[in-house]
């Protein structure tokens, strides 16, 4: 019985993994982005990026043409907007970007909160330019 068991098991293991790995293919979109910028604490060069949708609670992942690699969490998803042009919005003071919010095809953007730009800023929102950059598929 435990013989069987155990394959049993791993094969259930293995659809499941299977649908969530489906379930989870999003778009992959591509910014050119002319500046340096923050995200998630982290300082990235001006380039091309590629951005996909690693699932539905706002976790993203930044990939440069260089080979550099980010995990970017946008947790507030704000649906049923009329917004249909995808982008990234950067919030910028003097000199400073920082990623702000994701705009993906079809309207659903993924908004930072203002205290976690602010700090990656490190300075009030209020005084923040905002700049954004189209996504392209």
């Amino acid at each position: 019985m435990k013989s069987q068991f155990v394959p049993l098991v791993l094969t259930a293991g293995l659809v499941t993994l299977g649908s969530l790995t489906l379930s989870a293919q999003n778009q992959v979109e591509t910014a050119k982005i002319p500046f340096a910028f923050q995200a998630n604490h982290t300082a990235l060069e001006a380039g091309d990026y590629k951005v996909e949708q690693l699932n539905n609670g706002g976790t993203f992942q930044l990939m440069s043409s260089n080979g550099h690699s980010i995990f970017v969490s946008v947790p507030a998803k704000v649906e049923g907007t009329r917004n249909t042009d995808p982008h990234l919005t950067f919030a910028c003071y003097q000199g400073n970007c920082v990623l702000s919010q994701i705009w993906l095809p079809g309207g659903d953007g993924y908004v930072r909160s203002d205290s976690a730009v602010s700090h990656d800023l490190q300075r009030k929102i209020g005084m923040a330019s905002m700049i954004s950059i189209r996504l392209t598929h």
